[in-house]
């Protein structure tokens, strides 16, 4: 017995415990998968974001970038021809912080140059042209003064400027499945001290050739698809802006919390759609379409607005200031809450070369459930409930208002007026109006009442 006791001591005297496994490295890369991974390391991690991205510069196109769990911590980050996945563990899993004070460059405007490593912008990433996909995690701004400071249109702004940024002469994006978080700013904030973040994803155009005040704006093209992603707190969470030849489209997106939430401006031979999208908690424009601003000479494009829950003071709001217009306008299936009693809309079409405004759902209350100033469109089977005044038709020529039910109109039901010529008013069921269920203000001419069920009109007897 002793010598065992001695033989198990003796053993136990010369053990020495294992060394621990060396952690994996922060930033890896697998040739067999074409794969760059990532970790977070609880410190500052650009430098290996940043890295993952130059060495998919350097790789064949299908190159990963995959993020693991936790969370990272990051200045700005671009991603130049990037031609891959840049992807998370998922929403909530892979976290994404933006550093506080987030260097941006000194230019004025901020676009004198494209983004890059070297020219930060005020932003979490920026990707100049390629083809690629962003998913699977987390995005957000916890800082009431995010950068130190940026220049546009003669401001110096201290927002963050967009989660991403998607810019070039041609560029091919998906955004899916992402969770974009701001925060409350500061007094000096852009869109007030609720918002510290100005754009969640920016499909943009307007890049300067070269830094002389005379240079061009280089339009976009590709295509750019954000779907099934969550916006909170930013005041404009999905944003187009001057694009040639391309397809930009926002599909099952929730938005809460926001000003601006889907814009359109300035598509030229351009397909734009904003579809099934939730849009609550709005202080604006919930969807903002808006053609000719700053360029002129664009060429006929697309928009399609369907499908979309909206709860804010403007539902929809299309306007083509152009000398010749060319955003041809489908507005269906819509169901919006308008939140302002005094001056909100719940569809307004103005200055489009033609439209259709069908088997929309709004109620009040508000100014006016459908206001439409433009020619050449119809107005049908959509259902307006509670608004000062229903439907109106302004100014306008080659309009049908057709087969729509308006019900407790404050003021007047259908209206037709300040000139509107060729319009024809068939089959509408309107009851309960204030003043009048039909109202016509005896100008224009070659309009036409038919067959409609109403109980009062101006004058009597349309």
């Amino acid at each position: 017995m002793a010598i065992a006791i001695v033989l198990v001591f003796s053993a136990w005297v010369g053990w020495q415990p294992l060394a621990a496994a060396a952690p994996p490295p922060a930033l890896s890369y697998d040739s067999a998968t074409n794969t760059y991974t990532v970790l977070a390391t609880g410190a500052e991690d650009t430098a290996n974001l940043q890295g993952a991205f130059d060495g998919c510069a350097e790789q064949a196109p299908g190159c990963t970038i995959q993020l693991g769990a936790g969370t990272f911590h990051t200045q700005f980050v671009a991603g130049t021809d990037f031609h891959g996945a840049f992807r998370g563990a998922g929403q909530g899993v892979t976290i994404v912080e933006a550093m506080p004070n987030l260097v941006s460059t000194a230019d004025d405007p901020l676009w004198l140059h494209y983004p890059s490593a070297t020219n930060p912008y005020p932003d979490v990433f920026a990707f100049v042209d390629g083809a690629f996909t962003v998913s699977d995690m987390t995005i957000r701004e916890p800082y009431a003064v995010p950068t130190t400071g940026w220049n546009a249109f003669g401001l110096h702004i201290m927002d963050l400027h967009a989660f991403i940024l998607v810019t070039g002469s041609h560029a091919d994006a998906v955004i899916r499945d992402v969770t974009f978080v701001g925060a409350a700013g500061s007094e000096s904030s852009l869109f007030g001290p609720g918002f510290n973040v100005i754009n969640g994803v920016y499909y943009e155009g307007l890049m300067l050739e070269d830094p002389t005040p005379d240079s061009a704006m280089i339009p976009l093209t590709g295509s750019f698809l954000a779907e099934d992603n969550t916006f909170l707190q930013i005041a404009g969470p999905l944003q187009h802006f001057r694009t040639q030849g391309a397809s930009v489209i926002y599909r099952n997106n929730f938005v809460a919390d926001t000003v601006f939430p889907v814009v359109f401006q300035d598509g030229s031979d351009s397909y734009l759609e904003a579809t099934g999208n939730t849009l609550v908690d709005v202080q604006g424009f919930a969807i903002w379409a808006f053609q000719d601003t700053m360029f002129g000479a664009l060429e006929p494009s697309q928009l399609v607005i369907a499908r979309n829950i909206i709860e804010a003071p403007v539902g929809i709001y299309v306007a083509d200031g152009g000398e010749i217009p060319t955003l041809d306008t489908l507005v269906a299936q819509n169901t919006i809450r308008v939140t302002d009693p005094a001056g909100g809309v719940g569809i307004d079409v103005e200055g489009v070369p033609s439209f259709a405004i069908q088997q929309n759902e709004i109620r009040g209350p508000g100014a006016a459930g459908i206001f439409v100033y433009a020619n050449a469109g119809t107005i049908a089977r959509n259902t307006v409930r509670g608004m000062a005044e229903g439907i109106i038709v302004f100014a306008s020529t080659d309009v049908c208002v057709c087969r729509n039910e308006v019900a407790k109109s404050a003021l007047y039901g259908i209206e037709v007026v300040l000139g509107s010529s060729d319009v024809s008013v068939i089959q509408n069921t309107v009851r309960g109006s204030g003043e009048f269920d039909l109202y016509w203000d005896g100008t224009g001419i070659d309009n036409v009442w038919m067959k409609n069920e109403y109980r009062t009109s101006s004058p009597s007897g349309l």
